[in-house]
């Protein structure tokens, strides 16, 4: 294997300093004069300084790649939403590079800064948590626009689109208190996740009832994407609480193994009170599990168009986009 080109050789056979290779290499922060440039570039090309769509990007200042950072693609919604990414950048003359940050926020931020070395011209992020950090705050010094996906980050100047979670979980908890639950829990994947803490929000909001009704909603947190430590989590809120008398599952992996819970101790619960998020073989059950179904394809669809229309104009004012979410019982 032939050894790799430093900046350094570039530099030396466009006879221009290292520093005037970063410049045109990052496209700034000083300007470099047209016949320069293209010194750089053809030196570029004949040391294959990088690979050929990032060198060529360099001429046309595109790439055609976007970057897509998602906490899992184990998990069937989300690995959903990035093959319709996939798909519809591609109409688009756009390509993915997907990579998951298994719900860790160091590995976020390492990832966007991966992305920004890349040279992608757009991003797609589905954050860990909530918090600000300097990684997302450089993305405008290098002009690259930025799409929230299924969760966001508040107060962020970003483009965003996701589920109305508040709006789904609040008729879910709505429909519960009507079949006579009054104790209830509900199994959040995560503290720190915005729809995580909005889905609980919309728990909360849907215990006001207009005829006075007293009920109360527990949030038992298991952060876990796999949702395998939610058996053992779930156990020991019973032994604390007791058993609640309604179910909030916030994603389908949790959903089975509270499942598993209840059946390994034999437990007979009643399944018109256990809701459970995207999980399609929920109605193939005797009797079929309440479901809350999320609209993966249009969040995913929808995500591109505005990451599209950002990066062909970057003045436009920044949308919240919430998709309807549908709870069938």
């Amino acid at each position: 294997m032939s050894k790799r080109s430093t900046r350094s050789e570039v530099a030396k056979l466009a006879r221009v300093s290292v520093a005037t290779v970063s410049y045109v290499v990052n496209n700034g922060p000083q300007k470099v004069s047209p016949e320069t440039r293209q010194r750089v570039l053809d030196a570029v090309e004949e040391l294959r300084y990088r690979p050929d769509a990032i060198a060529r990007s360099l001429k046309t200042g595109h790439s055609h790649i976007v970057g897509v950072i998602v906490p899992t693609v184990a998990s069937p919604g989300m690995a959903m939403m990035a093959n319709i990414i996939q798909e519809t950048l591609a109409s688009n003359d756009y390509f993915a590079i997907i990579a998951s940050t298994r719900e860790r926020q160091d590995l976020e931020e390492k990832m966007v800064d991966l992305m920004v070395s890349q040279s992608v011209d757009g991003l797609i992020v589905c954050p860990v948590g909530i918090q600000h950090y300097q990684q997302l705050e450089d993305l405008a010094d290098n002009n690259i626009p930025l799409v929230f996906m299924d969760r966001h980050i508040p107060d962020f100047p970003a483009d965003r689109v996701m589920t109305d979670n508040v709006a789904v979980t609040k008729q879910a908890v709505r429909y519960l208190v009507k079949q006579g639950c009054r104790k209830m829990v509900c199994i959040s994947f995560s503290r720190t996740a915005s729809s995580a803490i909005d889905r609980f929000e919309g728990c909360l909001q849907g215990l006001q009832t207009d005829d006075g009704t007293v009920a109360e909603i527990k949030n038992l947190i298991v952060e876990d994407p796999t949702g395998s430590l939610a058996e053992a989590a779930f156990f020991s809120f019973i032994e604390s609480y007791g058993l609640p008398d309604g179910i909030v599952c916030t994603t389908q992996e949790i959903g089975i193994s509270v499942l598993k819970a209840l059946r390994s101790q034999k437990i007979a619960y009643p399944m018109q009170k256990f809701i459970i998020f995207d999980a399609d073989w929920a109605e193939m059950m005797m009797p079929p599990l309440p479901m809350i179904s999320q609209n993966f394809f249009e969040i995913g669809r929808k995500t591109v168009q505005l990451l599209i229309e950002r990066m062909k104009d970057s003045s436009n004012p920044f949308q919240f986009v919430h998709i309807e979410a549908n709870l069938n019982v």
